[in-house]
């Protein structure tokens, strides 16, 4: 005959749980004072980060940056527009901006907002967006994922190599050596 334990029967304590506490844990990720991203989602014309979910007043800030298709793979701009979201529809602001109906749109997943969200997760805004800062990079798509890797500010050259064999190389205009009818 089955009988349930009950409390107090003498049974043994709880154990402590047998999860390692952090010393070495390469699992663990430090988060002390660094820049860092985490992408809430795209569409075929943008992608959203945001570096905190602690509100100023009621919203939280996050950076739209320009994304495009292009024959040779995506391009991401290097121009970041701000945009204030109230944190209380913040999930709402996210199915408006990046609609299933769009074939390219993504999204972080809810719990992963949810969990920032509750702890006011903040990070200083990183100066430029790739993969180092990236917190969720597994999230997003792996075309734009291998762009953002990629991102080199603008006013250094950049050099893609979109297929094996074809190499291209764009270098920032300068304008001191463009002629003044070509400007």
């Amino acid at each position: 005959m089955f009988r349930a334990p009950r409390m107090n029967d003498g049974g043994p304590a709880a154990q402590p749980p047998r999860v390692s506490s952090g010393a070495g844990d390469d699992r663990v990720l430090s988060l002390d004072g660094e820049p860092r991203a985490f992408v809430i989602g795209g569409n075929s014309n943008t992608l959203a980060f945001v570096n905190s979910f602690k509100p100023e007043g009621t919203t939280v800030s996050a950076r739209l940056v320009p994304i495009a298709w292009t024959p040779l793979g995506v391009a991401i701009g290097d121009s970041w527009q701000n945009v204030g979201i109230a944190l209380s529809g913040l999930i709402d602001w996210i199915d408006r901006t990046f609609p299933p109906e769009d074939e390219r749109a993504f999204i972080a997943p809810m719990r992963d907002l949810e969990l920032l969200a509750r702890i006011e997760w903040n990070a200083p805004i990183p100066e430029r967006l790739d993969d180092s800062v990236v917190l969720n990079i597994e999230d997003v798509p792996d075309d734009v994922a291998a762009r953002v890797a990629n991102v080199i500010p603008s006013e250094r050259s950049v050099e893609l190599e979109p297929e094996p064999g074809l190499r291209i190389v764009a270098e920032p205009l300068d304008s001191s050596s463009v002629a003044p009818s070509a400007l």
